[in-house]
């Protein structure tokens, strides 16, 4: 019986190579994101003005690439001794201004977050909004897709791997498997992130199958922390529970 497991390992790392790689190229050398805050705000204000549009048009058209935005809103000295909540929602509201021309401007970047701070700073600069484009996670920095016939159960799985930004670059954050034959019911998946010359990176053993498609987190494998673009292949075991 274990000789029999062993061989059922290898069988799908060598169907995996030839079908799934998740992660076919080397991280982009740009950065992962990058930040500037944007002033010219009128006092309790959250209107762009013209000269604002103009410079986050051309700031953004200067670093192409990224697909994902990320505002956060600051409201400057409190002169009129406004309630939190009136400063809140001034903050976030020239966050979500900048996040949405941004997204609306260019359509293939996506509004990943908006929030707001209240300030205490005196100067007009202080009434801000820091700005965030973030890379999307391809084939060359720690995301994809593809698919595999395991052969067991009669299956054919279909894997999207998802990540996330740790510390300023990308790392593993989860992987869901689809399209598992209903035959498998109450087995068990072992999932293997392997290397470009497909050595183990980490790995999440015992995964019960329940329905046809199954997520396994980061905080599930072996080890927990895995930088994205170090993954090319992955593996699946389908077992007896």
């Amino acid at each position: 019986m274990k000789t029999n497991r062993i061989l059922a390992i290898l069988s799908a790392l060598l169907i995996v190579g030839g079908l799934i790689v998740l992660s076919t190229g080397r991280a982009q050398a740009a950065p992962t994101w990058i930040s500037k805050s944007f002033t010219g705000f009128a006092f309790e204000k959250s209107l762009l003005t013209p000269t604002m549009k103009t410079e986050i048009t051309n700031w953004v058209k200067a670093n192409p690439g990224y697909g994902m935005v990320s505002c956060i809103g600051y409201t400057g000295f409190n002169v009129k001794k406004r309630d939190q909540v009136f400063l809140q929602n001034l903050a976030v509201a020239r966050a979500k201004r900048i996040c949405d021309f941004i997204h609306t401007g260019n359509g293939g970047i996506s509004v990943f977050s908006t929030k707001g701070i209240p300030g205490d700073g005196k100067s007009a600069t202080a009434r801000k909004v820091t700005v965030t484009l973030i890379k999307v996670p391809d084939d060359g920095n720690g995301g994809g897709t593809g698919t595999v016939t395991v052969g067991v159960c009669d299956s054919a799985l279909r894997a999207i791997m998802q990540s996330k930004i740790v510390a300023g670059d990308f790392s593993f954050a989860r992987i869901t498997i689809r399209d598992i034959s209903t035959s498998c019911k109450g087995n068990v998946m072992d999932v293997y992130l392997l290397d470009e010359s497909g050595n183990q990176l980490a790995s999440a053993l015992d995964n019960e199958i329940t329905t046809t498609w199954l997520r396994v987190g980061s905080s599930l494998f072996t080890p927990t922390d895995v930088r994205s673009n170090l993954i090319k292949k992955v593996a699946f075991e389908i077992r007896k529970n």
